[in-house]
């Protein structure tokens, strides 16, 4: 890490170009995230703590399940293939805490560094309940680059136990949601920090998400706005924070939900985009996929709750598929069969020169922009 200031010389804060504010140098995970070079390893949703803020979704809070970014994982395979669709130069582990299973965490971060080399860079969150001599010695040999820790707010004392982090030559972090009205508690471990060799300090704008959503409602926490997961009041802290630290050496960056929704995200969209389109694709300036659909008549999207679509095998929609194709390439169409959303793919322009014929033809024809994640949720969908 870069060396900011000496003591009581007080810093810059500085707007970077992504959506947030930062206090001296960049996390190497965080660069290469605003990139969106890191994928994202949930190595278990289970967790020591139960923080009333979490914002887990309730597949995956308390849930031993394994994700690489959007795909569900059952073996390393599925890790590998995920990293090289989506063009990553590093991953982030999370959770729960990867050290609830950390037989598993140190087998993967081996393996990755096996894979892909020493300079695939691995980070990794995780609390200080597990934070131990052993198990911190464990994750350096298997050859962990960063580490960040997430303190309970309520428990500041259990901090004392970063020093069995910081015997080893890799970054060491903390990371924290910048809740309001808990400025004194982050203000006592702030200055608790500046007597070690910490890294940085990354502060993360409070989002109202997943199952927290009844809880931030009871404690009197609601979004800035209505475009917004953001929590009113989380941006004014995030000033304060990095206010506080202008005249400490520690480097601080506060991340804006903006940061992770319209950079982070966007970018990463736009790599595994490159890697995942068919030659009739388009990619859009949000790293979506644009493409030509034709769907058979009463199997659409649309039609998905329909007693026909559930009913008729798959395997029945697919031959018909097959028989549309082959039809529509006598006429001069090039097209794929997506059997995983039963529908065909071609060029968006040519489903707009043909959408007459094809409704005539009893088919759906449709523009649809879709995420080039695995799960490929579709954004926009407009049928002609």
């Amino acid at each position: 890490m870069v060396e900011c200031s000496t003591k009581n010389k007080l810093r810059n804060i500085v707007d970077t170009p992504f959506y947030s504010k930062l206090l001296g140098a960049l996390p190497t995970g965080c660069r290469m995230c605003v990139k969106g070079e890191k994928m994202v390893l949930y190595a278990t949703g289970v967790c020591p703590r139960s923080c009333w803020y979490c914002p887990l979704g309730e597949n995956r809070k308390d849930q031993d399940v394994i994700f690489s970014n959007e795909a569900t994982v059952k073996s390393f395979e599925d890790i590998v293939e995920e990293c090289e669709m989506s063009q990553a130069k590093g991953c982030g582990i999370t959770g729960g805490d990867p050290l609830a299973r950390l037989d598993r965490t140190v087998e993967y971060i081996v393996k990755l560094k096996e894979k892909f080399g020493s300079k695939f860079h691995i980070h990794l969150y995780t609390t200080f309940v597990l934070c131990s001599a052993e198990n911190m010695k464990r994750l350096y040999d298997a050859g962990l680059d960063e580490i960040r820790f997430h303190p309970d707010f309520d428990k500041l004392e259990d901090m004392m136990r970063i020093d069995n982090a910081l015997k080893y030559d890799w970054e060491v972090g903390i990371e924290i949601p910048c809740i309001p009205r808990y400025e004194k508690q982050i203000f006592e471990m702030i200055d608790y920090m500046e007597g070690k060799n910490v890294s940085f300090l990354n502060v993360n704008e409070f989002e109202v998400a997943g199952t927290n959503m009844d809880k931030m409602e009871e404690e009197g926490y609601e979004a800035k706005d209505i475009d917004s997961h953001g929590v009113e009041g989380s941006d004014e802290l995030g000033d304060k924070i990095l206010e506080y630290c202008q005249d400490k050496k520690i480097n601080v960056h506060y991340c804006s939900s903006t940061l992770k929704d319209r950079v982070q995200m966007t970018n990463r969209y736009k790599l595994r985009a490159e890697k995942v389109k068919t030659k009739f694709d388009e990619v859009t300036e949000d790293g979506q996929l644009y493409r030509g659909c034709i769907y058979l008549k009463g199997f659409a999207l649309r039609d998905m709750l329909s007693d026909e679509y559930k009913s008729t095998p798959r395997e029945e929609i697919i031959k018909k598929l097959n028989e549309k194709k082959e039809f529509l390439e006598e006429e001069g169409l090039e097209l794929i069969v997506d059997e995983k959303k039963l529908r065909l793919i071609t060029y968006p322009e040519h489903v707009e020169q043909f959408a007459e014929v094809l409704n005539e033809l009893d088919l759906v024809p449709a523009l649809v922009e879709e995420d080039p994640t695995v799960k490929a949720y579709e954004t926009d969908i407009d049928y002609l």
